[in-house]
């Protein structure tokens, strides 16, 4: 995108103060890293559908809200249910609808390597991490997505009024980049949110109880040029099996951008044939708690080259 960007003469405090912001909540990457084509395909759907363009949260945790992990049933040439927990589950269709590299196991297990899966099994994948936080009270006084691209927190939400209505207060944070935080220990990520939360005037630190960090090395469909060609067509050659996803052929590319439009033409695709049945896998790790005042924070410079390495998203941001 900044190749195009550039060759178009935008100049570069425009790449900066409006390319930038406006990206960065919603790729997690700079624009170096990101194809234009990405970019100008959200655009185009979007403009396209400006007076009907919604956005939605979930009632509860993504893991309630989704079904457990699981594996397809094939025989005789055709898909003829799942296997989750050892338990059968047969459906005369499935609807596969997980990320890209779980989506990328569950085929290559089930059905091999046939030519018709050899680009979808070369598709690259994104790295995401995420923090999520228990608070002794709302952070923020309205639950909604904020971005705040040169920190950290390239986006985030208060959700004990919503998703997490249990929590006197609930942070859920999407880090960016997160290829330096993959490996970083729990109390070092902490403490750079806690430094570039302190930036933004939120004081996180003052009322955090327990927190956990989820890393995902693979996630989303990566969103580097060369890659779009790669996904493959939502209808297969295996009957009874239909693909689903930002990492299928279909208009919509913005990661964890779930499109309704997109699931009405699924569902009407496995209309006549039967029931369809979903899946996510997700990932967990364990909540730490906080001592007051124990939490340090440290800084961290900021500006656009900072934003150079970054991807993300299996936090569930209404």
């Amino acid at each position: 995108m900044l190749q195009y960007a550039h060759a178009h003469g935008l100049p570069g405090r425009v790449v900066e103060r409006l390319l930038v912001p406006l990206t960065a909540g919603l790729f997690f990457l700079p624009p170096e890293r990101y194809s234009a084509f990405v970019l100008f395909g959200l655009l185009a759907q979007t403009v396209q559908r400006l007076r009907r363009l919604r956005i939605g949260a979930f009632t509860g945790p993504m893991t309630e809200a989704l079904a457990a992990p699981w594996r397809p049933l094939h025989r005789a040439g055709r898909v003829n249910g799942v296997r989750a927990g050892g338990e059968r589950l047969g459906a005369s269709h499935v609807v596969l609808a997980t990320s890209l590299a779980p989506a990328q196991r569950l085929l290559r297990r089930a059905l091999g390597e046939p030519a018709w899966l050899a680009p979808l099994l070369r598709l690259p994948s994104m790295a995401v991490v995420t923090f999520q936080a228990e608070l002794d009270r709302p952070l923020l006084p309205v639950d909604r997505t904020t971005f705040s691209p040169g920190t950290v927190l390239a986006s985030y939400a208060e959700q004990s009024r919503t998703t997490f209505r249990h929590a006197p207060g609930r942070l859920s944070v999407i880090c960016s980049p997160p290829e330096p935080l993959l490996e970083a220990p729990p109390e070092e990520v902490l403490a750079t949110v806690l430094a570039d939360a302190e930036r933004l005037g939120l004081d996180l630190a003052g009322t955090l109880r327990t927190y956990r960090v989820v890393r995902l090395a693979e996630d989303f469909m990566s969103l580097a040029p060369g890659h779009v060609s790669l996904r493959p067509d939502q209808r297969t050659p295996m009957p009874g099996l239909t693909l689903a996803g930002d990492w299928t052929a279909q208009p919509f590319l913005a990661i964890h951008l779930r499109n309704a439009e997109s699931l009405r033409r699924l569902r009407r695709l496995a209309q006549g044939q039967g029931e369809s049945s979903t899946a996510l896998d997700s990932g967990t790790s364990q909540p730490r708690r906080v001592r007051r005042g124990a939490a340090k924070t440290r800084s961290r410079p900021s500006g656009p080259q900072q934003r150079a390495q970054a991807a993300d998203p299996g936090v569930h941001a209404g």
